[in-house]
């Protein structure tokens, strides 16, 4: 734990009372990238159970909930939540349009570094050696 001084509770007191701030045109932190890429996200995703409710039944109930566990997959900060979330919104197209069509969902793109390197891998191994250095 950390010691600080008293200055550090008025500090806090005028960070409480800016709390109103949060989600208006003032919020000084509401204009960063990953904010208004939240509240896009946000916006879509809300949008997108709306469709899927209107139609909503026992045959395409599956698809529905992969829909809508969507946003427990957009988790980290910074960069890391930016990758997530543009991972998800990409996912979210696809389950739609699957949805819409009625058709069942693809199986997800989202991979982690080390399955998009030992996919890279067995590709290279089953090119023909004339192919294998001009790719």
């Amino acid at each position: 734990k950390q010691a600080y001084g008293p200055w550090l509770r008025r500090v806090m007191r005028v960070l409480a009372v800016g709390k109103f701030l949060r989600g208006t045109l003032l919020d000084p932190f509401g204009y960063s990238a990953e904010r208004r890429l939240e509240r896009a996200l946000a916006a879509q995703y809300v949008a997108a159970i709306e469709r899927v409710l209107h139609t909503l039944d026992a045959a395409n109930l599956d698809a529905a909930v992969a829909i809508a566990e969507l946003p427990a997959r957009v988790r980290g900060f910074g960069a890391v939540k930016q990758k997530h979330g543009l991972a998800v919104r990409a996912r979210l197209t696809e389950l739609l349009a699957a949805y819409e069509a009625d058709a069942p969902p693809a199986a997800p793109q989202l991979q982690d570094k080390a399955q998009v390197h030992v996919q890279a891998q067995q590709q290279a191994k089953s090119r023909p050696p004339s192919q294998a250095h001009a790719a």
